[in-house]
């Protein structure tokens, strides 16, 4: 289970308690899984109080992204590096998140520019559950359509996060790239 507590308070987490048969040994090839014999056998869980810390006063982030990490990855559908006028590259970027779901994630922001235009798809988000806790992913794809031959550089990205275990603000940056854009043959 993963739990997002949404107020700052003492948080309850209730016992369960697990119910089961402990099977005989010669009751096992009865032939039917609702005929068994055995034993029943009751598991109970420890009631959990966890107190909930509060937003700090001083938070200035944009999106409240409270984490244990962060962080971001590229591919492009083109690795050299020069493009051609007017037809589009593919960069797919893939931010993490440790201790958050996909959907907390927030939405890259690039900004246009004279010298190109973004064309993004729609955001696919990824959710796993392990014992070390929740990895949330958000992958979003934007088609770079160059306006002008030359060179054009794509700005860094930054996101901002604070980081649960050290109770402090972070960056995690993905560097900007420069692009050469050749005129279209013929």
């Amino acid at each position: 289970y993963a739990i997002f507590a949404d107020s700052s308070s003492t948080l309850e987490i209730p016992a369960i308690q697990y119910r089961g048969v402990i099977t005989e040994r010669t009751a096992r090839h009865s032939g039917s899984l609702f005929r068994q014999r055995g034993k029943q056998a009751f598991f109970n869980t420890e009631v959990k109080q966890l107190q909930v810390k509060a937003m700090p006063s001083n938070n200035t982030l944009q999106h409240w992204l409270p984490g244990k990490g962060v962080g971001l990855q590229e591919r492009w559908s083109n690795t050299t590096g020069d493009i051609t006028l007017g037809e589009p590259l593919t960069r797919t970027i893939t931010m993490t998140g440790q201790g958050l779901m996909g959907s907390q994630l927030p939405p890259l922001q690039m900004p246009n520019n004279q010298s190109y235009k973004l064309y993004p798809d729609q955001a696919q988000m990824e959710d796993s559950v392990s014992e070390n806790g929740v990895l949330g992913k958000r992958i979003e794809s934007i088609a770079i359509v160059p306006t002008q031959a030359g060179s054009i550089t794509l700005p860094d990205i930054t996101v901002d996060w604070w980081d649960t275990d050290a109770n402090t603000l972070r960056q995690t940056v993905l560097k900007g790239r420069t692009l050469t854009v050749l005129p279209p043959s013929g």
